[in-house]
């Protein structure tokens, strides 16, 4: 089974233990590196046993919880490279909003488990050759690939205030949008990127002043 199934079953199982009997949960994962099962066929030299299908699809990451935990939620993996993680967690929001489900685990999971996606990156130019990781500065010379899983619940805010929850956070809005075309298919538009920004900042209701607070991913797209 590819590893990063195990950690999202596992942290999965931290976020359903207060939720025991609850069945209208959905699970959006965000996830998008599967050669484990590639690696794994090179190392032993001979074809897998016919259960390591399922334990290397890449939707498998989202239905296997939904599966080992008797969830009847929508459950789906996304891929989107590096925005698959928020992109997740986006979807299962719009789930929450429509009464998809009554709650929703959302969130990423990448391991580097091989290393051919790193020698693309490297044949690409894209991995830092002084292995420091600088966005918007302007020495920059690239990325410093990590690695984790981070999960979420979520639950509509007036339903979670009902029953007397203690929420870490608020998802005021979100937004996505494609950049269309720029100067290459992997190439961001600020264009594009400025117009899903201020799109999330409106249906926020929140000033573009009152953001003091700004993450943003190794890249800095």
């Amino acid at each position: 089974m590819d590893p990063q199934q195990r950690t999202v079953l596992e942290l999965s199982r931290d976020l359903l233990e207060p939720l025991a009997g609850e069945r209208d949960i959905g699970v959006f994962v965000g996830a998008g590196n599967h050669a484990y099962s590639e690696a794994i066929s090179a190392h032993l030299g001979e074809p897998l046993h016919p259960n390591a299908m399922a334990g290397n699809l890449l939707n498998m990451i989202a239905a296997r919880v939904a599966h080992h935990y008797d969830l009847q939620g929508p459950a789906l993996a996304v891929d989107t490279a590096c925005s698959s993680g928020l992109v997740a967690l986006h979807l299962a929001a719009q789930s929450l909003a429509t009464g998809e489900c009554r709650y929703a685990i959302a969130g990423g999971v990448h391991l580097n488990l091989t290393p051919a996606q790193h020698q693309l990156f490297d044949n690409a130019g894209a991995l830092s050759p002084t292995g420091q990781c600088r966005p918007f500065h302007p020495d920059a010379d690239g990325m410093v690939p990590g690695e984790g899983t981070v999960l979420f619940l979520l639950q509509p805010a007036d339903a979670a205030r009902a029953e007397g929850r203690a929420p870490i956070g608020i998802l005021r809005a979100s937004a996505i949008n494609n950049d269309g075309t720029s100067l290459g298919v992997m190439a961001p538009n600020p264009a594009g990127q400025e117009a899903v920004i201020r799109r999330a900042l409106r249906q926020a209701e929140v000033e573009p002043t009152e953001v003091c607070y700004v993450e943003a991913h190794g890249t800095g797209t």
